[in-house]
């Protein structure tokens, strides 16, 4: 989950599609922006961007909140896998 105006969501970004790009067909990345999906930031409890919301079998499994590095993504993903 992220916005436009967001200073972290933006430094996240690259590091987000790095990491989706690395995983490529293991896990699905998606962008979430808040502001234009004010009922999903809701949904799942999203009060800080950025947030990652990893899920597991089609349900929310764990979240990062904040700016993070791109082994802390990759350590939740493989916990998942």
């Amino acid at each position: 989950f992220w916005a436009a105006w967001c200073g972290p969501c933006k430094a996240l970004g690259p590091i987000f599609e790095e990491t989706a790009g690395e995983y490529g067909d293991k896990a699905q990345f998606a962008k979430i922006n808040v502001d234009e999906e004010p009922a999903l930031s809701q949904q799942f409890g999203v009060m800080s961007i950025p947030t990652i919301v990893y899920f597991k079998d089609g349900k929310p499994a764990s979240q990062s909140v904040g700016l993070v590095d791109k082994s802390e993504i990759k350590s939740h993903l493989d916990q998942l896998m």
